[in-house]
């Protein structure tokens, strides 16, 4: 009896000691599983890290030319400061970096530019830039000197990066003044109706303020009648409706207005 149960005990201890050493051994799996993981895991960073630090970019040298045009005028803007930007930005797991450089140069009398042997990087981390500077501040009563172009800015096509560039900026007038002749004055039913319009401006901007009604008067008894600015400059087409001793005219006249400039217009009465 003594014997049996001495056997008994052996047997069982041996399970305990076979249990352990089976858990051990799964234990022992599983970790080195883990780090087989994380070692495939590393190698697959360390791989592509490699590669995109030591794939070679596709550069191109061009010629990056274009035109600058008043879209008021429809003639070039000489003495324009264009800006070319170019951009940096790559992101990865470990950090991000980001850059900018510009470089600028003026148009010629007929409004033209160039970027002479200009290096074009296809890598997707890199953007070109053509900008150039909102300069037109008018708000009502500044001076002469507030008055300047306005903006553009656009992205190059870095598939066709010598394509011509065609960018278009306008300008404002500061006023113009509607007289009568001295000691003019009109009473009903006589009245006066102007309209001005600005066609080439229309044409180039179609989605701006290019017509303006200031609408018929009567009971005018100086010298000024009307006046407005701040609008494009260039080319103002005046239209004028007359009704005086019961009798109508129609006038169509011009003004031509400058950037930041003054019109006086004499309507004939």
């Amino acid at each position: 009896m003594y014997i049996w149960g001495m056997k008994k005990q052996c047997v069982v201890a041996r399970r305990h000691i076979i249990n352990g050493t089976g858990e051990t051994r799964l234990r022992q799996r599983v970790n080195n599983n883990s780090k087989m993981i994380k070692k495939v895991f590393m190698a697959i960073v360390l791989v592509l890290v490699l590669f995109n630090s030591c794939k070679k970019d596709q550069i191109d040298v061009v010629n990056i030319s274009g035109n600058v045009k008043n879209n008021c005028t429809d003639s070039g803007w000489a003495n324009v400061t264009v800006h070319l930007f170019t951009n940096y930005s790559h992101s990865s797991i470990f950090n991000k970096k980001s850059s900018s450089d510009e470089i600028s140069t003026a148009t010629n009398a007929n409004g033209d530019f160039v970027f002479s042997n200009f290096s074009i990087n296809h890598n997707s981390d890199y953007t070109y830039i053509v900008t150039i500077d909102n300069l037109d501040h008018y708000i009502g009563g500044n001076p002469l000197s507030d008055f300047g172009h306005s903006g553009i800015s656009g992205e190059i096509n870095k598939d066709n990066p010598s394509n011509f560039l065609h960018l278009g900026i306008q300008g404002t007038f500061y006023l113009i003044n509607f007289l009568l002749p001295n000691g003019t004055y009109i009473t009903p039913p006589d009245s006066i109706k102007i309209k001005l319009s600005q066609p080439v401006f229309h044409r180039n901007m179609p989605q701006n303020l290019w017509e303006v009604d200031l609408g018929a008067g009567s009971n005018i008894n100086y010298t000024q009648i009307n006046d407005f600015g701040g609008y494009p400059m260039g080319m103002w087409h005046i239209y004028l409706t007359k009704i005086k001793n019961g009798m109508t005219s129609n006038i169509h006249d011009s003004i031509y207005l400058n950037m930041g400039g003054t019109g006086n217009y004499h309507i004939p009465w």
